[in-house]
């Protein structure tokens, strides 16, 4: 998986997602944040046990946004 974005677009869809995600999770994958990049979208997934919450960001042809590889990670969010 590689690709490049600008940082405002990554963190304003990390601070959505980020809401889903809770201090108190006894189950390790409710505590990340999954990044699936598919041909021309990012989508960001987290989840909690009530709710998930799921945003894109759509691949363009300037400099904002450029899929290389595609793939699927979970990153792991360590909130205190």
């Amino acid at each position: 998986m590689k690709f490049t974005i600008k940082k405002e677009l990554l963190l304003e869809a990390l601070t959505k997602v980020s809401k889903a995600i809770s201090t108190k999770n006894l189950i390790p994958v409710l505590a990340g944040i999954k990044f699936e990049l598919k041909k021309k979208k990012l989508t960001l997934t987290a989840s909690d046990n009530d709710i998930t919450i799921q945003t894109s960001i759509d691949s363009t042809d300037d400099e904002e946004f450029k899929i290389e590889n595609e793939g699927v990670l979970l990153f792991k969010v360590n909130i205190f």
